[in-house]
């Protein structure tokens, strides 16, 4: 194979890297698709050398209590208030979010319906700050309107950052940290390890693990049999 073919099939493939980064894909995130087009450019005798994106250690920063509700009370309109708590108060993914449809709400069944990850869809429970959030906002909707957000993703990264800013909160947040607040939170409370996969949509319990804080492997140790 050519060294020109080569060359190609790396900047083909770095732009896809960049188009993702430029999507708000997080350096974790970047990193699993890095290793599925080393494997598809290996398969096809194709060396492809990109260097693994670097984790930075404020990509799993969370919120603390105190913090939590100074984020909440910063928020000034309904839909910064629906933003705090379906991330905070739900533990979505921006994507999941950002699709929100009347339709994927049940508030007979304190659930709303998601479509996450490998378009894989999921029912998640909502507490009732939540369910009041979803209230108020639909209220501020026109006749016959069904999406519940109408901006784009880098617009609610922004509306996030400004809430921590005027919250007094100095470190970075995301709204993968918001969602990031959610599990350890949930896991801080008690709550159940294989519980918090589910909602969180994660297919392998080793990433719900991180959320914990604590060693993978003592986390893993101590899971039910089965799990």
């Amino acid at each position: 194979m050519s060294k020109h073919k080569s060359d190609l099939d790396k900047k083909s493939a770095e732009t896809f890297l960049d188009y993702l980064a430029a999507m708000g894909a997080s350096p974790r995130s970047l990193n699993r698709h890095l290793a599925a087009l080393k494997s598809f450019y290996k398969f096809n005798e194709i060396a492809l050398r990109i260097d693994s994106f670097r984790i930075s250690s404020r990509e799993s920063a969370y919120l603390e209590e105190d913090d939590i509700q100074k984020f909440y009370a910063a928020t000034r309109t309904p839909f910064e208030h629906l933003i705090a708590h379906c991330l905070i108060g739900a533990g979505l993914r921006l994507a999941e979010f950002c699709s929100l449809t009347t339709k994927d709400i049940n508030l007979r069944k304190h659930r709303i319906t998601v479509i996450g990850k490998g378009n894989k869809q999921r029912e998640i429970a909502i507490s009732k700050h939540t369910e009041d959030a979803i209230k108020e906002y639909i209220k501020t909707m026109e006749t016959g309107e069904i999406n519940l957000v109408k901006r784009h993703r880098s617009n609610i990264y922004k509306t996030v950052c400004n809430i921590a800013r005027r919250a007094g909160i100095t470190q970075h947040i995301s709204p993968h940290n918001l969602r990031h607040t959610y599990g350890s939170l949930f896991l801080a409370k008690g709550g159940k390890i294989e519980e918090l996969r589910d909602q969180l949509g994660h297919t392998n319990i080793a990433t719900t693990s991180l959320y914990g804080h604590t060693n993978i492997d003592d986390r893993v140790r101590n899971l039910p049999d089965g799990v």
